[in-house]
């Protein structure tokens, strides 16, 4: 019986291997298995120029006896705590327009431009599938919102606090900060009920908040339109331009808000050189140099002082001006005749004054000075300024939007035959926009600011100059990067 039995092992053992191959193994499937193929792709570059072409196809395999709809889920995590359903189909495929993927993207606040990773899963029921992962850039479908002001508020500028904050104007937008673009914001303000026709730029800038003095304010309210102390209705708005790695330019503009503005009367005031020791001589009305505002109440001028040498006590002298006639007139608060010309250091906290015949201020000798008066403090400064790092520039030009020629090319200024470092052009149309100084027709040096109608640019650090449409005289000093635009009526 032994035998027999160990014989029965031995020819049924052999039979467990007869005529199986490497071939006819099949793989071992579990049931209720759901499998999504991996589509093969690491990046999706969704292009607002195809909206309607597939942004990717999936497809998977089910292992189980469900016969339901399929779900389809995306995340931009791989727990899948946040979840969009892209759709559902009975297929075992399923593809997404580019318009349809970047939505979702947008609703999952993607950074446009910027590769950020999907996850994609399937689900049937109780069954839910394994995940495949690419990254997608979308691109931006919405701009900038705008946080403050609250629409409905309202503000009272102050003489008393020129410096301090009126208003923050803030918004929120995507953060575009490691993506293939850049974005550029301009924040304009107009009358309320005007639809922006005639808008004052309020600044340019690639941040999402500027905050804006009293001062500021109370000059950007009234070159609006509202007059001095009284109330007036304005609505802010924010424009973003998006410019993509890809060439593509997009325009975004924000929902305005409201807000009320009462006003007072204008800080601005312009100076101007006359005398001999200046460019105009003793003409009020010659053109004459104006006095660059530094937004507290000071004012400045660095250039060319001149004295003949003559030995009268008439050379090296000047005043300043409100106008183009004498009055009003500023000068030393000292009588006449103890006027004492500067020589060299500092002459620190002479005291001016308005009258129908100040006292003078001067040089004794030619050369350069930097000319510093304080309307509030009622003093002046005179110093020697050195000059012998200084270019001279060949040409220098106001380029941009809101000029003439547009960003193509550049409007020249003239240069002062009387200091080389002194440019202006009178009644230039200018539209709203931005602009920029740049020397010798290239953007090798070149000079801006957020301020408006005056400001200092230091070169090749600055953003681009926001502009009011009007017709100015310009004012730029190379020596400084100060500028002033001069409204001409």
């Amino acid at each position: 019986m032994k035998t027999i039995f160990k014989l029965f092992i031995a020819l049924f053992i052999p039979l467990l291997f007869v005529g199986c191959s490497d071939d006819d193994i099949d793989p071992i499937i579990m049931s209720n298995d759901l499998r999504l193929v991996d589509p093969g792709i690491t990046n999706v570059n969704l292009n607002l120029n195809t909206p309607e072409a597939n942004a990717f196809l999936i497809t998977w395999d089910d292992y189980s006896s469900y016969s339901g709809d399929y779900t389809v889920q995306m995340s931009n995590d791989r727990s899948f705590e946040n979840v969009i359903d892209l759709g559902t189909t009975s297929n075992n495929h399923f593809s997404v327009s580019m318009a349809a993927l970047n939505a979702y993207a947008n609703q999952l606040n993607f950074t446009p431009y910027l590769a950020t990773p999907v996850y994609l899963r399937v689900t049937n029921g109780t069954l839910t599938s394994n995940e495949v992962s690419f990254t997608v850039k979308s691109y931006p479908q919405t701009g900038p919102s705008i946080i403050t002001p609250e629409g409905g508020s309202s503000v009272t500028l102050s003489m008393e606090t020129p410096d301090e904050e009126a208003v923050l104007v803030s918004w929120d937008d995507f953060a575009y900060a490691g993506a293939d673009a850049s974005v550029s914001y301009v924040v304009q303000m107009a009358m309320a009920g005007t639809n922006f026709a005639n808008p004052v730029v309020l600044t340019s800038t690639s941040n999402t908040s500027i905050s804006i003095t009293h001062a500021e304010l109370n000059d950007l309210a009234l070159a609006a339109g509202i007059n001095e102390n009284e109330t007036g209705e304005v609505e802010i708005r924010v424009l973003s331009t998006v410019n993509a790695a890809t060439g593509e330019t997009l325009e975004f503009m924000s929902a305005p808000v409201s807000m009320s503005i009462t006003t007072h009367e204008s800080g601005i005031k312009f100076f101007y050189l006359v005398g001999n020791a200046t460019a105009a001589g003793w003409n009020p009305d010659n053109n004459n140099q104006p006095l660059f505002m530094n937004g507290d109440g000071s004012y400045t001028f660095t250039g060319y002082f001149q004295n003949s040498n003559t030995g009268d006590s008439n050379e090296g002298r000047f005043k300043l001006v409100e106008g183009t006639n004498w009055s009003p007139q500023w000068g030393d608060a000292r009588p006449e005749g103890t006027d004492t010309p500067a020589t060299s250091g500092n002459v620190a906290g002479n005291p001016i004054t308005q009258s129908s015949d100040p006292g003078r201020f001067g040089i004794t000798s030619s050369g350069y000075y930097s000319f510093n008066v304080n309307f509030d403090e009622l003093t002046y400064t005179l110093v020697p300024f050195d000059v012998s790092g200084a270019t001279t520039w060949t040409t220098i030009g106001i380029i941009g939007n809101a000029t003439p020629n547009g960003w193509d090319s550049d409007l020249d200024l003239t240069q002062s035959s009387f200091d080389p470092h002194q440019w202006y052009i009178n009644d230039v149309v200018l539209t709203n926009g931005e602009m920029k100084f740049r020397a010798n027709n290239g953007w090798d040096n070149s000079w801006g600011a957020s301020g408006f109608p005056y400001g200092q640019g230091f070169n090749n650090n600055d953003p681009n100059i926001p502009v009011s449409a009007g017709t100015y005289d310009i004012w730029f000093n190379d020596l400084t990067g100060n500028y002033v635009l001069i409204a001409q009526d």
